[in-house]
């Protein structure tokens, strides 16, 4: 009798054991001054989102519209920067991110924001030729000038002054060049339709980023 009952309790331990090595941890996230790192392994894709929201005090929304697809993923970088990569690993499209005082406080997931299928092809070589440099605002600073006249991240810095604008160090250079007092008309390419907005020389309050577009998308600018 005693065989059977150890035997039977052998079982059982041996059971718990499989069951608690087949289960993955939970994930290990930690937030501060900005900086988000975070270790996760096939965990549910809202139950990390929600993780991470809760360590950086950032409000996550939309999280119903989210599949409970499991995902890995590692990071140690700024928090915005670490949830686009997580987004895109996990394909989902169309996600907006919210800041207050230059600091992230919102993300929301908005409806049918996943893409089907495999992934798109990458571009055919001349697709490729006809790509041309540019420069993307990635973050408008609050409080700013920028944020005043309604620049938006994503916007493409098209020209400054009437002059084309192909890197980072382009506007850098123009924008510091040009006196406080003096007003000048940035171009945008937004959604495809282009924007015009009047700022004063000096620091814009934008980060700035170098991106290709494709040459046909100044088609009406004048530039190349």
């Amino acid at each position: 009798m005693q065989r059977g009952v150890a035997a039977v309790a052998a079982l059982l331990l041996t059971a718990t054991a499989a069951l608690g090595a087949d289960a993955a941890p939970g994930p290990r996230v930690a937030c501060r001054a900005g900086r988000l790192t975070v270790t996760a392994t096939d965990r549910p894709l809202p139950e990390l989102l929600a993780a991470i929201g809760s360590a950086c005090g950032v409000a996550v929304r939309g999280l119903e519209r989210l599949p409970d697809e499991k995902v890995s993923f590692r990071a140690a970088q700024a928090t915005d920067d670490a949830l686009r990569r997580l987004m895109r690993q996990a394909r989902v499209a169309n996600v907006a991110m919210v800041y207050a005082d230059d600091a992230l406080r919102q993300v929301i997931i908005l409806p049918v924001g996943r893409t089907q299928g495999r992934r798109p092809a990458p571009p055919r070589l001349p697709e490729l030729a006809a790509s041309t440099d540019a420069v993307e605002v990635s973050r408008v600073i609050a409080g700013s000038q920028a944020a005043d006249k309604g620049l938006r991240p994503g916007d493409l810095v098209v020209a400054y002054d009437g002059q084309r604008i192909r890197s980072p160090r382009d506007l850098i250079r123009l924008s510091q060049a040009t006196p406080p007092g003096e007003r000048v008309v940035i171009t945008l390419l937004r959604n495809g339709d282009g924007v015009q907005v009047a700022v004063a020389g000096g620091f814009i309050g934008v980060r700035i980023r170098p991106v290709k577009i494709f040459a046909s998308q100044l088609a009406g600018f004048g530039f190349d």
